[in-house]
């Protein structure tokens, strides 16, 4: 193994990303009934970005890229990937959306294998199956409401994986902050240009999806504050976890992103999943359990 891999420090980022997006992505609902989709990207943005160019200059920590082209392209594929999995959610449920996302893991596998040539065992593929299965169990999308529209996340998940791989292939030396930075900067333009679009289209009947400005009140701009600050350390730790671990292995963590929204839910909500969520979480945990061994 590369002496640079740091499993267990990349785990440990990786479980405080995970927490810290399970508990701002509980807050979208509340978000949704104050404003639309794009505005929140481009607000969130906002919020986002001079605080880390800030946190970057007084820490000594570079906010711009030296390998520029590099970062654009990993950049691209992560806004692509968050694109079109926000987007699907406007015609599609959110649980199809999720599973389709979340076929990230298994998207890094068999990229790894063909194009880095990464010797992938049959552990680990088992460990990917059974991981995706959990999560089919805890999200539990209907069946009769699958249709070939339904594997368009797929290709979100597939976008996501080429940005998890590059994190390490292509921008490997980058600083944690300086991703994390173009991170905010692809979503909060792509925020802004939604936002525009749709103001100008002017949709009748407007869902969070197709809905333009609207004059922010102090709850949103406080909840996006919240969520920014929350998605700004989940981001952060999630990038240095793919910095400091292999992709392959790192990936199959992230199913445990469900585990921690479920947990954040019951804490904030007294949402209680049924025995087949539970069985589900417990496949995804000894999906990872099994993939962190493999890892040593």
């Amino acid at each position: 193994m590369d002496r640079n891999v740091r499993p267990v420090a990349a785990m440990m980022f990786m479980l405080m990303g995970m927490m810290s997006l399970g508990f701002v992505d509980n807050l979208v609902p509340a978000i949704a009934q104050q404003a639309g989709l794009w505005q929140f990207h481009a607000t969130r943005a906002a919020l986002v970005l001079p605080a880390l160019v800030l946190i970057g200059y007084f820490a000594g920590a570079p906010v711009w890229p030296t390998k520029f082209w590099a970062v654009i392209g990993r950049t691209v594929a992560v806004t692509v990937a968050m694109t079109i999995y926000f987007g699907s959610l406007a015609f599609m449920p959110i649980e199809v959306v999720l599973a389709g996302l979340f076929t990230a893991p298994i998207f890094v596998l068999i990229l790894s294998a063909v194009f880095l040539k990464r010797q992938i065992g049959r552990r680990r593929w088992i460990a990917a199956a059974v991981g995706f299965a959990g999560l089919v169990m805890v999200v539990q999308p209907d069946p009769n409401s699958l249709n070939l529209t339904s594997f368009i996340p797929m290709v979100a998940g597939a976008f996501y994986a080429v940005a998890n791989l590059a994190t390490r292939e292509w921008c490997e030396g980058e600083g944690t902050i300086v991703l994390t930075i173009f991170n905010f900067i692809g979503l909060g333009l792509v925020g802004l240009l939604g936002m525009v679009g749709f103001t100008i289209a002017d949709i009748a009947v407007p869902d969070f999806v197709t809905l333009g400005y609207v004059a922010p009140t102090y709850t949103f701009l406080g909840l996006c504050l919240i969520q920014a600050v929350g998605a700004t350390i989940g981001v952060f730790s999630i990038t240095r976890g793919y910095q400091l671990g292999e992709a392959s292995y790192i990936a199959i963590l992230e199913y445990g992103m469900i585990i921690c929204a479920a947990m954040w839910a019951f804490v904030l909500f007294g949402a209680v999943p049924n025995m087949l969520a539970v069985a589900g979480v417990g496949l995804i945990i000894a999906s990872g359990v099994v993939i962190a061994l493999r890892s040593r």
